[in-house]
C-alpha cells in the first residue's frame, strides 16, 4: 500500500512498483491507512510522514498498537476476539513492515520514523531503484521470483 496525500506522489509510486510487478492500494493519509491494514494484510506499507488528518506517524504507531493486540488475541478494540461477532472489527496481520517515504531527510527525521514504529526509509523524490531494493530488502522470497 501506498499512503501518500499528493495525487501525482501516489500515481509515480504506483507505476513503479507496478512496473515491478506487484498490486498496489493507495490511501490518501493515515487515518485511511490504518483503517486499510485492520480490514487487509499487506506486505508492505510506503508511509509519506506529513499528511492532513493523520501524519505517518500517527498511523504507524496506531498500526503498531492494532497489531501488538492481534497477537495478544484482541481485536483492535482491546476485546478478545470472538467476543463479540456481529460487531467485531477486523484487524491488521501480525506485522506489516512499513517504509517511511519523506522529502526530510536528516538523520534526526531517520530516527522518527524509527521510534514511530516505521521499519526502514525512503527520501523523496523517490527512484524506481529505491523500490527495488526495498523489496528485495523486506520481500526477498517474492523479488527473486
Amino acid at each position: 500500500m501506498v499512503v501518500d496525500d499528493h495525487n501525482v506522489n501516489q500515481q509515480l509510486a504506483v507505476m513503479m512498483i507496478e512496473r515491478l510487478g506487484y498490486k498496489v492500494d493507495i490511501a490518501a493519509n493515515g487515518k485511511e491507512a490504518v483503517e486499510a491494514c485492520t480490514t487487509k494484510p499487506y506486505a508492505l506499507v510506503f508511509m509519506d510522514c506529513q499528511m492532513p488528518v493523520m501524519d505517518g506517524y500517527d498511523a504507524t504507531k496506531k498500526i503498531r498498537e492494532a497489531e501488538s493486540k492481534k497477537r495478544e488475541g484482541l481485536d483492535v478494540r482491546g476485546e478478545p476476539e470472538g467476543a463479540n461477532p456481529t460487531n467485531a472489527i477486523p484487524h491488521t496481520s501480525d506485522y506489516v513492515p512499513i517504509v517511511a517515504m519523506t522529502a526530510n531527510i536528516e538523520p534526526e527525521n531517520r530516527g522518527k520514523c524509527l521510534q514511530a514504529g516505521m521499519d526502514d526509509y525512503l527520501a523523496k523524490p523517490v527512484r524506481p531503484e529505491g523500490f527495488s531494493e526495498i523489496f528485495a530488502k523486506w520481500l526477498p522470497a517474492r523479488s527473486s521470483t
